[in-house]
C-alpha cells in the first residue's frame, strides 16, 4: 500500500504526492507533474502503491491500465477513458468523475466513498466488493455490470442505470434512487430499504 506523507508546506494538512514532498496543490508546476505520471502510467501500463489525492486528469486515455494499491483520494477525472483496466485496492473517496468511460473494467476491493459521478458509463464491467457509500451518482450507467457484494449505502442514485446487473448481496440501504432502472437484475438478492426509493 502507499505510504502515507504529509505535505511539507507549514500548515497543510494535505499528504505529498507520488515523488513529491508537497501535495498536488503546492506543486510548482502542476501540469508538468500530470504530464510526467500520464507518461509513467501509459509505458508502464501500471502504477502500484501509490498516493496521487488530488491530482486532476482531463482528457486522459487510462485504457488497458492497472491500478493496484493506489490512493486518489480528492482526484478529478474529466472526460477520461479507463475501459478494460484493472483497479485493485484502490481509494477513490471524495474524487470527481465527470464525462468518463470506464466500459469493460476489472474494478475490485475499492472504496468511492464520498465520490461524484456524472455522465460516466460502467457497462459490462466486474465491480466486486468495492464501496460506493454516500457516493453522488448523476447519468451513471452500470448496464451489464458484476456488482457482487458491492455497497451503496447512502448514495444519491438519480438516472442511474443497473440494468442486467448481478446484484447478489449488494446494499442500498439508506439510499435516495431518483429515475433508476433495475430491469432484468437479480434484484432480489440486493438489500434495500424501499423508503428511499422516489
Amino acid at each position: 500500500m502507499y505510504e502515507i506523507q504529509p505535505c511539507a508546506v507549514e500548515g497543510c494538512e494535505q499528504t505529498a504526492v507520488l515523488g513529491e514532498n508537497t501535495c498536488y496543490a503546492h506543486l510548482s508546476d502542476r501540469q508538468a507533474y500530470v504530464d510526467a505520471l500520464i507518461t509513467r502510467l501509459q509505458g508502464d501500463g501500471a502504477l502500484y502503491d501509490a498516493d496521487v489525492s488530488g491530482v486532476e486528469f482531463r482528457n486522459v486515455d487510462f485504457s488497458g491500465i492497472g491500478l493496484y494499491g493506489c490512493r486518489f483520494s480528492g482526484a478529478t477525472f474529466d472526460r477520461c477513458t479507463m475501459s478494460r483496466g484493472s483497479v485493485d485496492l484502490c481509494v477513490f473517496d471524495h474524487a470527481r468523475f465527470s464525462d468518463c468511460s470506464m466500459v469493460e473494467a476489472n474494478m475490485r476491493n475499492s472504496v468511492f466513498g464520498g465520490a461524484i459521478l456524472t455522465n460516466c458509463d460502467y457497462t459490462g464491467s466486474n465491480i466486486v466488493q468495492c464501496s460506493w457509500n454516500a457516493a453522488v451518482c448523476t447519468t451513471v450507467i452500470f448496464d451489464d455490470t458484476d456488482l457482487l457484494h458491492s455497497r451503496f449505502i447512502g448514495a444519491e442514485l438519480v438516472d442511474t442505470s443497473f440494468r442486467n446487473c448481478n446484484l447478489k448481496a449488494v446494499q442500498f440501504q439508506h439510499s435516495i434512487r431518483i429515475r433508476g432502472s433495475f430491469k432484468y437484475s437479480n434484484d432480489e438478492e440486493a438489500i434495500f430499504d424501499a423508503e428511499a426509493i422516489r
